[in-house]
């Protein structure tokens, strides 16, 4: 392999690190085999690998390389970073306003916010069998179970996997959406730690910059912090620390005198009186009789 067909070689296996977000590795095949600075310079800033690309261009002696690739790269970076902040922002306010509405459900009607009432979607079209039925699915002479047995079977367990794929789907207004809300937190908060370490390894070359430079590490920073206190609150929110905070929309007052007043109807049953045996009687009278 000659020389041209080296570096042609080095400039394909580097689109193809880029593509895989392997900018480390693309630079490297690109300034040790196809001995392009430029392109070394613009693979890694590409990548956001900053301080790497600006090494490359101080250590080849190409510092025009640093205002032509790298200073418009970091403000890409950050408008970037801007955008996911505004994204996390809107989806954060939503969820916790969310959130509100369900635990005030939650307290006012838990048994419809459990499923409890008979109204649980999850439970429509879900095929009953009772011990009757199962008895008349056996014959008088065999214990082979009949076709209609076998069919009610294939449909009672549809049915089950049917409900098992709803559960944690977030169907709205049920302890279901409640699930959703609070693992898409986490998940929030994961992508929020991720921006927060973005923006730390960028926000030392916007100072090094221009002024401009400058501005937009003051407003990451600013709007950072903004979203990161707004987490904060809504997992405060969502996680209470103690009985009283949540206390705060009555969740804890009412469940309790929901359950009493459960306890209240349960105890309010009378308990029947099993028939006594006049019936023997008359049978053995009627016996006789004959």
């Amino acid at each position: 392999m000659n020389e041209a067909e080296t570096v042609d070689a080095a400039h394909r296996l580097a689109d193809d690190l880029q593509g895989k977000k392997r900018a480390l590795e693309a630079g490297t095949v690109l300034l040790d085999y196809a001995h392009d600075v430029r392109g070394t310079v613009l693979a890694l800033a590409g990548g956001n690998e900053f301080s790497e690309a600006r090494r490359i261009a101080a250590l080849h002696r190409h510092p025009g390389l640093v205002e032509e690739l790298i200073h418009p790269a970091t403000l890409d970076a950050r408008a970037q970073i801007g955008e996911e902040i505004t994204e996390a922002s809107a989806q954060l306010s939503k969820q916790r306003a969310r959130l509100v509405e369900l635990r005030l459900a939650k307290a006012e009607a838990p048994a419809a916010f459990y499923g409890a009432d008979g109204d649980d979607p999850a439970l429509a079209n879900v095929d009953v069998m009772t011990d009757a039925s199962a008895f008349t699915a056996f014959t008088r002479y065999t214990a082979a179970p009949s076709a209609a047995s076998s069919k009610a079977s294939k449909r009672s367990s549809r049915s089950k996997r049917k409900m098992e794929r709803k559960v944690g789907s977030g169907r709205k207004g049920t302890v279901d959406e409640e699930e959703y809300l609070l693992n898409s937190l986490v998940k929030l908060s994961a992508r929020v730690k991720t921006m927060q370490d973005e923006a730390a390894a960028l926000v030392p070359h916007l100072l090094a910059f221009t002024p401009l430079h400058r501005t937009e590490a003051r407003e990451l920073t600013d709007e950072l912090e903004v979203l990161q206190k707004a987490l904060e609150e809504a997992i405060k929110e969502a996680w209470p620390e103690s009985p009283e905070e949540e206390d705060e929309i009555g969740w804890a007052r009412r469940m309790e005198e929901y359950v009493k007043d459960r306890e209240r109807a349960v105890k309010s049953i009378k308990r029947p009186e099993v028939g006594k045996g006049e019936w023997r009687v008359r049978l053995v009278d009627f016996v006789q009789g004959q």
